[in-house]
């Protein structure tokens, strides 16, 4: 869910493809050392 909103913001302002790769990229690091609670996805959102 969370990858599909970010590229729709991708798409949304017309930025390049390698953007999704690198947002994608830096939330899968971020969320392998700080785990969100769950029920908490507006935090994923926050983030991305």
């Amino acid at each position: 869910q969370i990858i599909d909103w970010i590229w729709k913001v991708i798409e949304h302002f017309n930025f390049a493809p390698l953007t999704a790769v690198l947002s994608v990229n830096y939330l899968d690091r971020f969320l392998s050392v700080y785990p969100l609670p769950e029920g908490k996805a507006w935090m994923t959102r926050l983030l991305a």
